[in-house]
């Protein structure tokens, strides 16, 4: 388009990696991710 959005633009902190992941990976780190975050937390935990 040519149109700057800002005069300097933001600098950039991270590269994003949007590859492929396979799925039960993906899953497992979720499972791992909510458990940790709502630990003690009642009707939360469920085995999936």
């Amino acid at each position: 388009m040519g149109i700057a959005v800002f005069d300097t633009p933001p600098e950039k902190h991270m590269e994003h990696d949007f590859s492929q992941r396979d799925f039960n990976n993906v899953k497992s780190e979720f499972i791992h991710i909510f458990n940790r975050l709502t630990q003690g937390k009642k009707g939360l935990k469920r085995k999936l």
